[in-house]
């Protein structure tokens, strides 16, 4: 929450300076012209749209950029002729922060943060150096870890774990090619007894009960958190 507080204060500082320079409302690089573009959305909660960008002689952002819905400033993003490149800031309806992240040369690095309409933060996500993978962890509302898992473009892949809000694990086990894969297990409540079974590239091997019957209790047992924080292929993968 403290980022977009600073994001703001920055917003109005460049909109004081360049209200008394009087060149433009806000600053552009050398080479670049300010420009405003309003739109309007359709629907039963129609808002004016507003942006304000910063273009080069090909037409192309570079430097900063801003909408607003409204009188509700919605994002403040850095371009470098053409391409995302620096810290991305967005908020959501309720004006609340929503998402953080950065770019260098067009690519997301770093750490991505997510937050809910009620402004709990839900996701971590870092981007590798690969660019390939993600290593992600989201979180209860109570702030407790929900769950940790790692995808290689966007397929789940590697460990994976998850916790109740009391930080009694939930469950374990792995991914390969966005399928359970491996020995798994699960608790459908703090303390009971686990679900256990061995899965190959997302299909039950048979037991004593029919794969069917085991991978219906897995889905059950997996929708026994709460899906604010999950990926929908968790669930049914």
């Amino acid at each position: 929450m403290r980022l977009g507080c600073i994001i703001i204060l920055s917003v109005l500082l460049t909109f004081s300076l360049s209200c008394e320079t009087g060149t433009s409302r806000f600053p552009c690089p050398e080479g670049t012209t300010g420009t405003w573009k309003e739109s309007t959305t359709s629907g039963a909660e129609a808002d004016e749209q507003l942006e304000f960008a910063c273009l080069d002689r090909n037409g192309l952002p570079d430097g900063p950029v801003l909408s607003w819905a409204g009188s509700r400033l919605k994002s403040v993003q850095q371009f470098q002729q053409g391409k995302r490149n620096g810290t991305a800031v967005a908020w959501g309806n309720s004006g609340l922060l929503s998402v953080v992240q950065t770019y260098s040369d067009g690519e997301k690095i770093g750490l991505t943060r997510i937050w809910n309409v009620a402004g709990e933060l839900t996701h971590e996500i870092e981007q590798t150096s690969d660019g390939r993978t993600e290593i992600a962890r989201t979180m209860h509302p109570n702030g407790s870890v929900r769950s940790t898992y790692s995808t290689v473009d966007g397929s789940l892949e590697g460990d994976y774990r998850s916790w109740f809000p009391s930080g009694e694990l939930h469950s374990q086990g792995a991914y390969k090619d966005g399928k359970k894969d491996g020995l798994w297990s699960c608790q459908r409540t703090p303390g009971s007894e686990s679900i256990v079974a061995r899965f190959n590239e997302g299909t039950v091997e048979r037991r004593d009960e029919s794969a069917s019957d085991i991978a219906s209790k897995f889905k059950d047992c997996a929708m026994s958190l709460d899906k604010n924080s999950e990926p929908s292929s968790l669930a049914s993968n």
